[in-house]
């Protein structure tokens, strides 16, 4: 895997944006997509090895948006 494949779902695909977190807001960044590993799409431009990507952001999230990172048990 390429370092910049991450997890996208449906709506990422669609809208080829990804929501991550930077300085505690979110923002909203255009990405270019390259294979698509059916669970998985490579992200081949647009985020870079260290960003923090938001699983499954609710389709309200707008730039700008205050978020924190949950504590717990990691996704799977």
């Amino acid at each position: 895997r390429s370092p910049g494949c991450c997890r996208a779902g449906p709506a990422a695909r669609n809208s080829r944006r990804v929501a991550k977190r930077a300085a505690d807001k979110a923002e909203l960044v255009p990405v270019t997509l390259g294979n698509d590993y059916g669970t998985e799409v490579e992200v081949v431009s647009g985020l870079e090895p260290d960003d923090q990507v938001i699983a499954n952001p609710p389709d309200s999230l707008v730039s700008g948006a205050t978020v924190r990172v949950a504590t717990g048990a990691a996704p799977q």
